[in-house]
């Protein structure tokens, strides 16, 4: 089962403890002033959604404590609720700990008790300005494995490690960047959307690491802005975006780059994405899945008509396309059948055309 779906089903904060515990596979770990205590990370619950710069406020709270008596602090926090968790490198924190002009509760215990709410809200208050840009959130409905996996790598490895954009997960990261990136740039049209985001993942927030891109990533001081055409498009928010490049590593490896690159297409919405490949995307445009069955007769009818017009014109070109061919190859079981697929061609001329690539 899921962290989501088990979260979904927690009815108690011991519920949503013991969920998170299961999908880490922490061992060991113990339960306490601390909602869950190991070595390495120090976790504060809430059953209900909580903003996290208050839990990270009432978590701070014990570590101060423990460095008082001289205690061992994690080198990580994180805070934890059924809609998200947030991690945090405790050293982040190190200059908040020493500041002598925060007026720190008297015990931590005293923060979570109800009728506290208005100093608990108080003291997040004085804790913002210092710890919000240091902390990364996962919204786990969208970022749970990459949750997952940033505990377990910082586990291992002493950091945070982000996680890296390759081959396998372009898809996933692009509709991410999407929803947290691209729906804050101002007037950009949803065609354009892979242009940016490849400028975005192939610079590594200084410089870029491939040239001649159609788009260019640039900074107004520490504000992103992207140029496309001649246009700059600024963020309405940069809230997602430093969050995003928080959770995911840039530029991806080397090796990966090109072939990145190669699937742009396979990014682009379904309607200009079907120009592309006529009938289907290359294969290493897409790796999407085809249809099949009625769906393979439907979406070929479709798609065919869309080029009809382009096989009454009889452009020539280098590259030459059967119909006929085509339709043989991508039908699936019960699909067009050959025979079928011809019938909507007859009459027609059979004449080279070429395919934009």
């Amino acid at each position: 089962m899921s962290l989501t779906k088990a979260l979904g089903l927690a009815r108690t904060e011991e519920d949503v403890k013991d969920a998170y515990i299961k999908a880490l596979g922490l061992q060991k770990y113990n339960k306490g002033l601390v909602d869950i205590r190991t070595e390495e990370i120090w976790f504060e619950a809430k059953e209900a959604p909580t903003p996290p710069v208050v839990m990270f406020a009432q978590l701070l709270c014990y570590v101060q404590d423990a460095r008082k008596k001289g205690e061992t602090i994690p080198p990580f926090l994180a805070v934890i609720d059924r809609e998200k968790a947030a991690l945090m490198e405790t050293a982040k924190a190190f200059p908040l700990l020493a500041d002598t002009a925060i007026k720190w509760p008297k015990s931590g215990s005293k923060v979570k008790e109800i009728e506290r709410v208005a100093l608990q809200r108080s003291f997040a208050a004085q804790m913002a300005p210092y710890i919000e840009t240091h902390f990364v959130v996962y919204k786990l409905d969208s970022h749970e494995r990459e949750f997952i996996d940033a505990v377990k790598h910082a586990i291992k490895a002493g950091k945070l490690v982000r996680t890296p954009i390759t081959p396998d997960n372009l898809r996933q990261v692009f509709d991410k960047w999407v929803d947290m990136i691209g729906r804050e740039l101002e007037g950009v049209d949803e065609v354009d959307y892979a242009l940016l985001f490849f400028a975005d993942i192939m610079h590594d927030g200084s410089k870029a690491a491939m040239a001649n891109l159609p788009a260019r990533l640039l900074h107004e001081g520490d504000q992103p802005l992207f140029l496309l055409n001649g246009k700059t498009y600024e963020l309405s928010s940069d809230k997602g975006y430093r969050n995003f490049w928080a959770i995911y590593h840039r530029p991806p490896e080397e090796e990966h780059r090109a072939y990145l690159l190669e699937r742009r297409d396979s990014l682009l919405p379904l309607d200009e994405r079907s120009f592309k490949g006529v009938l289907y995307p290359a294969a290493h445009r897409g790796q999407g899945l085809r249809p099949t069955g009625r769906d393979a007769g439907q979406e070929l009818a479709k798609r065919l008509h869309r080029v009809g017009h382009v096989l009454r014109r009889g452009q020539s070109g280098s590259e030459a396309f059967q119909p006929s061919q085509r339709l043989h190859e991508h039908a699936g079981p019960g699909g067009c059948r050959r025979d079928e697929g011809q019938s909507h061609l007859r009459g027609r001329a059979q004449v080279p055309v070429r395919l934009s690539q």
